[in-house]
Protein backbone atom coordinates (compact mmCIF):
# COMPACT_ATOMS: atom_id res chain seq x y z
CA UNK A 1 0.00 0.00 0.00
CA UNK A 2 1.19 3.53 -0.93
CA UNK A 3 2.51 5.96 2.13
CA UNK A 4 -0.73 7.93 3.13
CA UNK A 5 -1.04 11.19 5.21
CA UNK A 6 0.27 10.91 8.65
CA UNK A 7 -2.57 10.84 11.36
CA UNK A 8 -3.59 9.54 14.79
CA UNK A 9 -6.95 7.77 14.98
CA UNK A 10 -9.38 9.70 17.24
CA UNK A 11 -9.40 7.54 20.79
CA UNK A 12 -13.54 7.71 20.82
CA UNK A 13 -16.21 5.16 20.98
CA UNK A 14 -18.53 7.44 18.63
CA UNK A 15 -15.00 7.08 15.72
CA UNK A 16 -14.48 3.31 16.74
CA UNK A 17 -18.29 3.25 15.66
CA UNK A 18 -18.04 5.03 12.66
CA UNK A 19 -15.48 3.13 11.46
CA UNK A 20 -17.24 -0.19 11.91
CA UNK A 21 -20.12 0.87 10.56
CA UNK A 22 -18.52 1.90 7.01
CA UNK A 23 -17.04 -1.14 6.87
CA UNK A 24 -20.24 -3.06 7.86
CA UNK A 25 -22.12 -0.91 4.84
CA UNK A 26 -19.62 -2.59 2.26
CA UNK A 27 -20.36 -6.31 3.09
CA UNK A 28 -24.14 -5.92 3.07
CA UNK A 29 -23.53 -4.61 -0.33
CA UNK A 30 -25.29 -1.21 0.28
CA UNK A 31 -23.19 0.35 -2.41
CA UNK A 32 -20.11 2.65 -1.80
CA UNK A 33 -20.85 6.05 -1.67
CA UNK A 34 -24.88 5.24 -0.27
CA UNK A 35 -23.35 4.10 2.72
CA UNK A 36 -20.70 6.62 3.43
CA UNK A 37 -23.89 9.14 3.12
CA UNK A 38 -25.63 7.46 5.50
CA UNK A 39 -22.57 7.03 8.16
CA UNK A 40 -20.89 10.67 7.28
CA UNK A 41 -23.79 12.70 6.91
CA UNK A 42 -26.78 10.86 8.67
CA UNK A 43 -25.91 8.31 10.45
CA UNK A 44 -29.62 8.02 11.69
CA UNK A 45 -31.09 7.31 8.31
CA UNK A 46 -30.19 4.57 5.48
CA UNK A 47 -30.21 6.27 2.30
CA UNK A 48 -32.86 4.83 -0.28
CA UNK A 49 -30.06 4.65 -3.23
CA UNK A 50 -26.86 6.06 -3.93
CA UNK A 51 -26.67 9.69 -3.80
CA UNK A 52 -24.34 12.03 -5.58
CA UNK A 53 -22.38 13.94 -2.75
CA UNK A 54 -22.89 17.89 -2.51
CA UNK A 55 -20.44 20.18 -2.25
CA UNK A 56 -20.24 21.96 1.08
CA UNK A 57 -21.76 25.36 1.43
CA UNK A 58 -19.59 28.04 1.50
CA UNK A 59 -21.11 31.52 2.78
CA UNK A 60 -19.91 34.08 -0.14
CA UNK A 61 -17.41 36.89 1.61
CA UNK A 62 -18.82 40.04 1.84
CA UNK A 63 -15.63 41.11 0.49
CA UNK A 64 -16.04 39.80 -2.90
CA UNK A 65 -19.65 41.21 -4.18
CA UNK A 66 -18.92 39.30 -7.46
CA UNK A 67 -19.55 35.94 -5.11
CA UNK A 68 -23.26 36.01 -5.40
CA UNK A 69 -25.64 32.74 -4.45
CA UNK A 70 -26.43 31.97 -7.96
CA UNK A 71 -23.18 32.36 -9.55
CA UNK A 72 -21.89 30.01 -6.23
CA UNK A 73 -24.67 27.39 -6.92
CA UNK A 74 -23.44 26.99 -10.17
CA UNK A 75 -19.86 26.39 -9.07
CA UNK A 76 -21.56 23.64 -6.52
CA UNK A 77 -23.55 22.12 -9.55
CA UNK A 78 -20.60 22.17 -11.86
CA UNK A 79 -18.17 20.30 -8.82
CA UNK A 80 -21.26 17.69 -8.41
CA UNK A 81 -21.08 16.69 -12.24
CA UNK A 82 -17.45 16.97 -12.34
CA UNK A 83 -17.22 13.91 -9.65
CA UNK A 84 -16.03 10.52 -9.92
CA UNK A 85 -17.34 7.64 -8.75
CA UNK A 86 -15.27 6.02 -5.83
CA UNK A 87 -13.59 7.79 -2.30
CA UNK A 88 -11.31 10.20 -3.37
CA UNK A 89 -10.66 14.07 -2.98
CA UNK A 90 -14.34 15.23 -2.76
CA UNK A 91 -15.59 12.41 -0.39
CA UNK A 92 -12.60 13.76 2.19
CA UNK A 93 -13.28 17.15 1.08
CA UNK A 94 -16.58 16.76 1.93
CA UNK A 95 -16.92 14.69 5.16
CA UNK A 96 -14.11 16.91 6.59
CA UNK A 97 -16.37 19.67 5.61
CA UNK A 98 -19.54 17.54 7.72
CA UNK A 99 -17.44 17.27 10.44
CA UNK A 100 -17.69 21.05 11.39
CA UNK A 101 -15.51 22.83 8.96
CA UNK A 102 -12.23 21.16 6.66
CA UNK A 103 -9.71 21.84 8.74
CA UNK A 104 -6.52 19.78 8.81
CA UNK A 105 -7.60 17.60 11.60
CA UNK A 106 -10.77 17.19 10.15
CA UNK A 107 -9.14 16.27 6.82
CA UNK A 108 -7.17 14.24 8.67
CA UNK A 109 -10.23 11.93 10.89
CA UNK A 110 -12.05 12.24 7.41
CA UNK A 111 -9.10 10.54 5.27
CA UNK A 112 -9.02 7.75 7.99
CA UNK A 113 -12.39 6.57 8.15
CA UNK A 114 -12.91 6.61 4.46
CA UNK A 115 -9.57 4.61 3.80
CA UNK A 116 -11.72 1.84 5.76
CA UNK A 117 -14.67 1.88 3.31
CA UNK A 118 -11.66 2.29 0.35
CA UNK A 119 -8.45 1.03 0.87
CA UNK A 120 -6.94 2.58 -2.17
CA UNK A 121 -7.85 5.76 -1.12
CA UNK A 122 -4.24 7.26 0.14
CA UNK A 123 -2.16 10.67 0.31
CA UNK A 124 -1.80 10.76 -3.57
CA UNK A 125 -4.90 10.12 -4.64
CA UNK A 126 -6.18 12.60 -2.57
CA UNK A 127 -4.06 15.14 -4.07
CA UNK A 128 -4.43 14.09 -7.78
CA UNK A 129 -7.48 13.87 -7.58
CA UNK A 130 -8.21 17.21 -6.19
CA UNK A 131 -5.56 18.83 -8.65
CA UNK A 132 -7.94 16.93 -11.27
CA UNK A 133 -10.85 18.64 -9.72
CA UNK A 134 -9.02 22.29 -9.64
CA UNK A 135 -7.92 21.79 -13.02
CA UNK A 136 -11.35 21.10 -14.84
CA UNK A 137 -13.20 23.91 -12.38
CA UNK A 138 -11.22 26.26 -13.99
CA UNK A 139 -11.43 24.66 -17.53
CA UNK A 140 -15.15 25.07 -17.04
CA UNK A 141 -14.77 28.85 -16.02
CA UNK A 142 -12.49 29.52 -18.79
CA UNK A 143 -14.72 28.13 -21.15
CA UNK A 144 -17.84 29.41 -19.11
CA UNK A 145 -15.82 33.24 -19.61
CA UNK A 146 -15.37 32.38 -23.24
CA UNK A 147 -18.78 32.10 -23.88
CA UNK A 148 -19.72 35.13 -22.29
CA UNK A 149 -16.65 37.08 -23.82
CA UNK A 150 -17.97 36.16 -27.22
CA UNK A 151 -21.48 37.17 -26.11
CA UNK A 152 -20.41 40.48 -24.65
CA UNK A 153 -18.41 40.96 -28.68
CA UNK A 154 -21.67 39.83 -30.72
CA UNK A 155 -23.74 42.62 -27.97
CA UNK A 156 -21.10 45.17 -28.79
CA UNK A 157 -20.90 44.63 -32.20
CA UNK A 158 -24.54 44.85 -32.27
CA UNK A 159 -24.94 48.22 -30.28
CA UNK A 160 -21.48 49.50 -32.38
CA UNK A 161 -23.87 48.80 -35.55
CA UNK A 162 -26.55 50.32 -33.61
CA UNK A 163 -25.25 53.79 -33.12
CA UNK A 164 -23.97 54.00 -36.29
CA UNK A 165 -26.76 53.66 -38.23
CA UNK A 166 -28.76 55.97 -35.05
CA UNK A 167 -25.76 58.43 -36.57
CA UNK A 168 -26.48 58.34 -39.87
CA UNK A 169 -30.39 58.75 -39.20
CA UNK A 170 -29.64 61.58 -36.66
CA UNK A 171 -27.35 63.65 -39.49
CA UNK A 172 -29.71 62.62 -41.85
CA UNK A 173 -32.71 64.49 -39.97
CA UNK A 174 -30.35 67.13 -38.86
CA UNK A 175 -29.83 68.06 -42.30
CA UNK A 176 -33.27 68.04 -42.87
CA UNK A 177 -33.65 70.33 -40.04
CA UNK A 178 -31.03 72.64 -41.27
CA UNK A 179 -32.74 72.81 -44.97
CA UNK A 180 -35.89 73.23 -43.50
CA UNK A 181 -34.43 76.11 -41.01
CA UNK A 182 -32.94 77.87 -44.11
CA UNK A 183 -36.27 77.56 -46.16
CA UNK A 184 -38.03 79.00 -42.72
CA UNK A 185 -35.60 82.19 -42.59
CA UNK A 186 -35.89 82.38 -46.26
CA UNK A 187 -39.29 82.77 -46.14
CA UNK A 188 -39.96 84.78 -43.07
CA UNK A 189 -37.18 87.27 -45.33
CA UNK A 190 -39.80 87.09 -48.14
CA UNK A 191 -43.11 88.11 -45.83
CA UNK A 192 -41.25 90.60 -43.97
CA UNK A 193 -39.92 91.90 -48.13
CA UNK A 194 -43.24 91.51 -49.17
CA UNK A 195 -44.69 95.17 -48.20
CA UNK A 196 -41.55 96.96 -49.83
CA UNK A 197 -41.91 94.40 -53.22
CA UNK A 198 -45.58 95.81 -53.82
CA UNK A 199 -45.66 99.46 -52.49
CA UNK A 200 -43.90 100.64 -55.78
CA UNK A 201 -46.07 99.03 -57.74
CA UNK A 202 -49.47 99.95 -55.37
CA UNK A 203 -47.88 103.50 -55.70
CA UNK A 204 -47.45 103.51 -59.88
CA UNK A 205 -51.34 101.83 -59.58
CA UNK A 206 -52.81 104.96 -57.29
CA UNK A 207 -50.78 107.87 -59.25
CA UNK A 208 -52.17 106.57 -63.05
CA UNK A 209 -55.64 106.42 -60.88
CA UNK A 210 -55.74 110.12 -60.23
CA UNK A 211 -53.45 110.96 -63.23
CA UNK A 212 -56.54 109.49 -65.00
CA UNK A 213 -58.94 110.90 -62.46
CA UNK A 214 -57.58 114.28 -62.98
CA UNK A 215 -57.55 114.15 -67.02
CA UNK A 216 -61.11 112.84 -67.02
CA UNK A 217 -62.45 115.55 -65.10
CA UNK A 218 -60.61 118.21 -67.00
CA UNK A 219 -61.97 116.90 -70.31
CA UNK A 220 -65.33 116.28 -68.58
CA UNK A 221 -64.80 119.99 -67.44
CA UNK A 222 -63.90 121.45 -70.97
CA UNK A 223 -67.18 119.39 -72.05
CA UNK A 224 -69.57 121.17 -69.73
CA UNK A 225 -68.12 124.30 -70.51
CA UNK A 226 -69.09 123.88 -73.75
CA UNK A 227 -72.32 122.67 -73.19
CA UNK A 228 -73.06 125.47 -71.44
CA UNK A 229 -71.97 127.76 -73.98
CA UNK A 230 -74.13 125.81 -76.77
CA UNK A 231 -77.11 126.54 -74.14
CA UNK A 232 -76.36 130.07 -74.13
CA UNK A 233 -75.37 131.07 -77.74
CA UNK A 234 -77.22 128.84 -79.71
CA UNK A 235 -80.91 130.41 -80.21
Amino acid sequence: MTACLPIHLPDSKLFRTFAVNVIGMQTKNQGLMGGLKRILFNPDEAPAEAVVATAPTRTPQPAAPERDDRTMEKVRKALDQMNKPGVDFMEVWRAAAEMGGATPQNLRAAFTSLRFADPTLDKRKVLETGAGYVSALREALSAEARKRADERLSLESERDKRQSQLDIDIKALSDQVESLTQQLRAKRAERDGLHDAYATKISEIDLKISSGQASVDAVVADMEDVLRSVEAGIP
